[in-house]
């Protein structure tokens, strides 16, 4: 009877401790509970045949079964509300045809390094390579077209690299991803910035969705290759969904250089928040990160969604005809990530982004999936990080579970107009097609995030003139 007692107090504390349970749910659970924990218990007293024992350990079993899933779930949301801290990654790295293969091979030769533009993890990856027990010197670049011709002709032979920039070399040098290897690899970690204090249950609030371009580590740091606001107002049940193109150039908040949004990215996600606070004036309050990793388990763990779409288009060895089609999670990242065959290109792609994101949230809000949300959640664990504590979280979930409202979603987006540049910070001198949001649609946008702020209400006919 000890033992019941005590699984039983763990139990409660552990449903109690989750605290997503509304109360028109948790005190009719708590008062079954107890009447039902009393009549046991009073049998078991007043009852001595073997029986008796026998109910008892089995109640005390299917407690102990289900108690832990209850802390596991708590765990999860742990995990999902962890994003406190970057990851930064730097490479050592020489050309494929290299002989070098270990720190040891390259200890006492002259390191290239873009000094220019990655200032801040070089002089970490040289302190990181220093505690490693090697003193490193390094040729400083200002530019990484420099660099890489050097690359190629072995002089020098080992260079110094973040993970960010990798992704951003492959992108734009057309051999690169087959010319080099990684020798060694140094990681720091930042701590991100408190967030700004606000009730989801009772204010409006912005979360920034930053889709990372890369797949694996969601900490990593990484190009923003998907760029949306979402504008949350929860007494109202309306949602704004804002996309912002990557493209967009826009004055980085540290240095006050233009950039291409999505690059703003390799310095790191708190940089990215400020440079979009600075161009929305306003504040984000909450961060959600995912990657290509984060699309696939979401989607597949929704058990696939369903989306309109307007443009018949081939993406890799996927088709999507026009009108309704079905997404599961490999289908839903392509239908994401194309743009080259779409009409308005990138704009024709954010839209495909919003058209999956709202079709996940109102999937994640119906009521199959919040009555199986613990399923859910422990599907995208690992998958999914944002800025949101816990406990915010926590009354967002009771919330729904307990009014089980209908969002209303709209979506917007900043429409501008391309041009070449040389400006742009992260690719130092060299013409770059970058975009200028319109100032009309970029102050409509502001003001309807300011309107959503106060409280008022959105229809589609505001948003449409």
């Amino acid at each position: 009877m000890i033992t019941l007692t005590l699984v039983s107090c763990y139990f409660a504390y552990t449903i109690l401790k989750l605290n997503v349970l509304p109360n028109k749910y948790l005190i009719p659970f708590l008062v079954v509970g107890v009447v039902v924990y009393g009549l046991v218990m009073l049998y078991l007293i007043k009852s001595r045949k073997a029986y008796a024992k026998i109910i008892a350990i089995l109640s005390t079993i299917a407690i102990i079964l289900v108690a832990p899933k209850i802390a596991e779930l708590e765990g999860t949301l742990d995990d999902i509300t962890d994003l406190s801290e970057e990851t930064y990654t730097i490479h050592v790295i020489t050309h494929i045809d290299s002989a070098h293969k270990t720190m040891d091979d390259v200890k006492d030769l002259v390191f290239g390094a873009n000094t220019t533009q990655d200032e801040v993890n070089i002089l970490r990856a040289q302190a990181l390579i220093k505690e490693a027990g090697y003193d490193i010197h390094y040729k400083r670049y200002e530019s990484y077209d420099d660099m890489i011709t050097d690359f190629y002709t072995f002089n020098p032979e080992v260079y110094l690299i973040s993970e960010a920039d990798i992704e951003f070399l492959i992108d734009n040098q057309e051999t690169f991803e087959d010319h080099y290897k990684i020798i060694a690899s140094y990681s720091y970690t930042v701590d991100l910035e408190e967030n700004k204090d606000t009730n989801v249950s009772t204010d409006t609030f912005n979360i920034y969705i930053s889709g990372i371009d890369t797949g694996g580590d969601i900490s990593s740091v990484s190009r923003s290759d998907a760029n949306i606001i979402l504008t949350v107002n929860p007494l109202k049940n309306q949602i704004l969904m804002t996309s912002i193109p990557r493209d967009t150039f826009v004055i980085r908040h540290t240095n006050g250089q233009y950039d291409k949004l999505s690059l703003v990215g390799r310095s790191g996600i708190t940089e990215t928040v400020k440079t979009i606070e600075d161009l929305m004036e306003m504040d984000i309050h909450y961060t959600l990160r995912v990657n290509w990793t984060s699309v696939i388990k979401v989607v597949d763990a929704l058990g696939g969604i369903e989306v309109n779409n307007p443009y018949a288009f081939k993406q890799g060895q996927y088709y999507f005809n026009k009108g309704v089609v079905q997404l599961d999670g490999e289908r839903a990242l392509a239908f994401v990530r194309n743009r080259k065959s779409l009409p308005d290109d990138e704009d024709s792609r954010a839209q495909n982004q919003q058209r999956v994101l709202t079709a996940i949230i109102q999937k994640m809000m119906s009521p199959a999936i919040i009555y199986n949300y613990s399923d859910f959640l422990n599907a995208i664990s690992g998958s999914v990080q944002t800025t949101m504590p816990q406990n915010q979280l926590n009354k967002l979930i009771k919330n729904q579970i307990n009014d089980m409202p209908t969002w209303e979603i709209f979506t917007t987006q900043l429409i501008g107009d391309m041009f070449d540049t040389w400006e742009a910070f992260s690719h130092m001198g060299k013409w770059q097609i970058v975009k200028e949001p319109h100032k009309d649609k970029l102050i409509k946008a502001q003001k309807l995030i300011e309107s959503m702020k106060n409280n008022e209400t959105i229809t589609q006919e505001i948003l449409e003139n």
